[in-house]
C-alpha cells in the first residue's frame, strides 16, 4: 500500500479507486468484518485520505438504504443546498465511467465506478427528499 500511495500520490482518483475495488473485495463474501474495516481504515490512511473521504467511499459501498446520504457526498448536514449540489456534480465528473475510461482505467474499476455512481445519485436524491427540494 505504501508503494502503490508513493507512485499514485499525485493521482488521488486511482487510489480512490483501488481502495472502492478493495471494499469490493471485503465484501464478496456478504459483509465486511470489523478486522476487514480497520484494514482498509489503514490503507486510506497510507493513502493519505482523511477521514471524511474515507467515509465518503465506505458509505458508498453500503445497501443504499443503510448509507448515510450526507457521507456518501462528503457534506455535513449544515451544508446548504448548493453546497450539496457542487459536491454532487463533483463527485459524479470525478467518478464517471466515461472519465475513468479517458483516464485509462481498467475494466474492473470502471465495473466498480458504475456502482459507485448510483450511491452517489441515490445519496443526493435522498438529501433532496429529505429537504423537499425539487
Amino acid at each position: 500500500a505504501q508503494q502503490v500511495g508513493q507512485l499514485f500520490q499525485d493521482n488521488k482518483l486511482v487510489l480512490e479507486e483501488l481502495l472502492n475495488n478493495l471494499f469490493y473485495i471485503a465484501e464478496a463474501d456478504g459483509k465486511i468484518s470489523d478486522s476487514e474495516l480497520i484494514f482498509l481504515k489503514t490503507i486510506a490512511s497510507i493513502f493519505k485520505f482523511n477521514e471524511d473521504t474515507f467515509q465518503r467511499i465506505y458509505q458508498s459501498q453500503l445497501n443504499n438504504k443503510d448509507s448515510d446520504p450526507y457521507k456518501v457526498l462528503g457534506v455535513k448536514r449544515t451544508d446548504d443546498d448548493s453546497t450539496i449540489r457542487k459536491a454532487w456534480i463533483e463527485l459524479t465528473k470525478e467518478h464517471h465511467p466515461d472519465y475513468l475510461v479517458s483516464k485509462g482505467m481498467p475494466p474492473e474499476f470502471i465495473d466498480q465506478a458504475n456502482k459507485e455512481m448510483s450511491s452517489i445519485n441515490i445519496a443526493y436524491d435522498k438529501i433532496q427528499k429529505l429537504r423537499d427540494v425539487n
